[in-house]
């Protein structure tokens, strides 16, 4: 009789030697199953024996009907196993990224450079872990058991950071290191040093959590970023260092702002009587105003934040010391009246004193005063028989002069030979500042655009014998881009001009000298094509200028430009003249009278119909529009493809939806330029005959540059009266 026949194991399971015997003596009598076991590091899964995953492990042999035999156990909290198929848990000798033996010090091992093995250490696979501290890392890398402490005194943002990367700088710090980086602490960024011991403090501030070598330095001023020139900084932000609480005050030198961090631009702040405005070299920083001039006041007290707040001029001769905090510190000269609209010197027999900011009061009996009016140019005389008057653009450089040994503000040349100062240039006079001799060149324009360099502009005027730079505009001005939709401009206008489409420059300098232009250079990446284009159009006089009815039916566009240099104080400005009169070259300036309503031409600090020291308030703004003719645009106009929109909100492409002569608004040249100069985000307006006046409004649109080039005075041809074409091209108020 046959015997039964011999069955396979199933995948790595053995049979052990009883079994073996066992089996051959149950042979003879009947066929049985025979019994296999799952060997140590697998376990028995769908009648397949498998192995355990890595970070588990399994002991012993088991039957394959055994529970034990169908699943690993996992390594102890914070372990994992070198390998899969692990039948040990002695074998869960691997740390995780993140975790550390609880019985070791942070950073024990890595800091004493231990040699990596658990015994040498005293620890023992499997001893209870915990998460990495704050200021420590583990990544899993190296054999080390305590995590290591993050560089340069960084820190973590939470507990088990599992890489160097975690350890970051926090808002507020520096990396301070005298070697570049080798070695290095957290410090606070400076609050108001000096860059070069000259220079006014400025202050410091970081926002953000960042990596360090992006902070690396010696004295945290390229570090952390400046408030400006001269701003001064403070703590006054909560410090989310993560480690505060354990930190420890040096008794010898506590911190009187433990706690707190410069960590926003509203630990900037300025000291009362100071101003703050833009950088006149770079727009995006700020500096102070360190005090406010004389005749100005600043702030009353001090003022966190870099908002822009500009020292404010005392209204009409009022007086006040430099750094005054408040209008009240602004008070009359002895001989000047105080009423409504500032202070007027005293007639014939009447007085006021110093300060009284009253208005004049008639002499006593027996009591009487003389009133000295001061110079009268068109006649060379003086009301006091004993001082001479300087003749033509000849001065003096300060009272009790023996000779006439410098030029009057607005003129340059040696004593003797003065003449006006040209376009483009201006001379403030010997008591402001220079040697009352040299004009000097407008001061230049930087604008900046991630398409391409920054692009310079040189300074120009609309008028000669300027006496401060507070006329001077760039003549290339970075326009909102594209300038046709913001300007309310068709694209039907727009000429192309491809030789000049090399570059940002090669676009905007080949606009002609004499005419208004306004060039956008276009390019769709930083390699790629790109293509510039014109939108030309002669200048025109503005509407206060005008002596012909038919001249005001013109459409006009008038272009809001900026000033090449921001000017909070005072400023010595000339007087008015009536209209119709002729001032030295003032033709197509002209500024709105508040008080008669009337617009009268400007004359010069030098010449005809001027008054020197009338000090005039001027603001951040150059008030000076170019007026650019859209005649050859009228059908475009009256068709609606000029003017659109001045709601940014509004869809630019409807042209059915501009905003006509809103009343108090834009209804007439002069309520127009009031209301563009006081808003930041207009660029100008549009006058369209039969339908009135629109501001023009909007935002950058990515991909276009765009600027306004204004005509050159000191190019443009001259018309048939003798004047420049490009004194008709400019509007300014007061």
């Amino acid at each position: 009789m046959e015997g039964p026949s011999c069955s396979a194991c199933a995948r790595k399971a053995r049979f052990s030697t009883a079994q073996t015997a066992a089996a051959a003596a149950a042979a003879a009598s009947a066929p049985t199953a025979p019994l296999a076991v799952v060997p140590p590091g697998r376990f028995w899964e769908l009648n397949v024996v498998r192995d355990c995953p890595k970070g588990l492990y399994r002991e012993g042999y088991v039957n394959t009907t055994d529970a034990a035999g169908i699943s690993c156990l996992s390594c102890p909290e914070g372990w994992t196993t070198e390998k899969t198929s692990t039948g040990s848990r002695d074998k869960c000798s691997v740390l995780l990224p993140g975790r550390k033996v609880s019985s070791l010090a942070p950073g024990a091992d890595s800091d004493s450079g231990g040699d990596g093995a658990l015994a040498a250490q005293g620890v023992v696979a499997g001893d209870t872990t915990e998460a990495c501290p704050l200021g420590f890392y583990f990544d899993g890398k190296e054999a080390i058991y305590g995590c290591r402490r993050c560089p340069l005194g960084t820190l973590t943002k939470q507990t088990g950071s599992e890489s160097v990367d975690d350890c970051l700088v926090p808002p507020g710090y520096y990396i301070h290191s005298p070697d570049g980086g080798s070695t290095g602490q957290l410090a606070k960024c400076p609050n108001n040093i000096s860059a070069d011991g000259i220079a006014p403090a400025s202050g410091f501030y970081r926002a953000n959590w960042v990596a360090p070598s992006a902070v690396i330095d010696t004295d945290g001023r390229k570090g952390c970023t400046p408030c400006g020139e001269g701003v001064l900084s403070r703590p006054t932000a909560q410090d989310e260092r993560t480690d505060l609480e354990s930190l420890q005050q040096d008794p010898a030198n506590p911190d009187p702002y433990f706690g707190l961090v410069a960590s926003s631009p509203f630990s900037c702040y300025i000291m009362p009587g100071w101003g703050l405005t833009f950088d006149i070299v770079d727009f995006t920083k700020m500096r102070a105003i360190i005090p406010c001039p004389a005749n100005t006041y600043g702030v009353a007290k001090e003022m966190f934040g870099l908002t822009m707040s500009p020292c404010k001029s005392c209204t009409k001769n009022l007086k006040s010391e430099p750094g005054s905090t408040a209008f009240s510190d602004c008070t009359n000269p002895a001989g000047f009246g105080y009423t409504s609209e500032g202070a007027n010197q005293c007639p014939d027999g009447f007085w006021a004193e110093k300060g009284s900011m009253s208005p004049c009061e008639q002499c006593p009996e027996g009591r009487y005063t003389e009133y000295f009016p001061g110079e009268d140019s068109s006649v060379n005389e003086t009301a006091n028989p004993v001082c001479q008057q300087c003749l033509g653009f000849e001065s003096t450089a300060e009272e009790g002069s023996t000779s006439c040994n410098v030029c009057k503000a607005g003129a340059g040349g040696a004593p003797g030979s003065c003449a006006a100062c040209p376009y483009n240039t201006f001379q403030p006079g010997a008591a402001v500042f220079g040697d009352g001799r040299t004009c000097k060149a407008c001061p230049k324009s930087a604008f900046n655009h991630y398409i391409g360099d920054t692009f310079v502009s040189p300074g120009i005027t609309f008028w000669t014998s300027m006496t401060s730079p507070y006329l001077c505009v760039p003549r290339y001005s970075q326009a909102a881009s594209p300038a046709g939709h913001t300007l309310g401009l068709s694209d039907k206008v727009f000429v192309d001009v491809p030789n000049a489409a090399s570059d940002t420059a090669a676009c905007i300098t080949a606009c002609p000298a004499d005419k208004c232009c306004i060039a956008e250079f276009y390019r769709e990446s930083e390699y790629g094509p790109a293509s510039c284009r014109h939108a030309i159009l002669p200048p025109a006089r503005p509407m206060a200028m005008v002596a012909s009815v038919p001249d005001d039916l013109k459409p006009r566009l008038y272009y809001k430009l900026p000033p090449s240099e921001m000017i909070a104080a005072a400023s010595v400005k000339s007087a008015s003249v009536n209209a119709t009169q002729s001032s030295s070259d003032g033709v197509g300036a002209v500024y709105t009278d508040t008080k008669a309503g009337n617009r009268t031409a400007v004359g010069t600090a030098a010449g005809v119909g001027s008054s020197e020291g009338a000090v005039k308030a001027k603001t951040m703004a150059s008030g000076v529009f170019a007026i650019c003719d859209m005649t050859d645009w009228q059908q475009l106009a009256a068709d609606g493809w000029i003017g659109t929109s001045a709601n940014p909100m509004l869809v630019e492409e409807d042209r059915t939806v501009a905003e006509w002569d809103v009343v108090g608004v834009c209804n007439s040249e002069g309520s127009c330029h009031k209301s563009c100069v006081a808003d930041a985000s207009c660029w100008g307006f549009i006058y369209v005959p039969g339908k009135g006046f629109t501001l023009r409004t909007g935002e950058m649109m990515l991909g276009v540059r765009s600027f306004f080039v204004s005509p050159d005075p000191a190019q443009s041809p001259v018309t048939a009266d003798g004047k420049s074409l490009a004194d008709a091209a400019a509007y300014k108020t007061e």
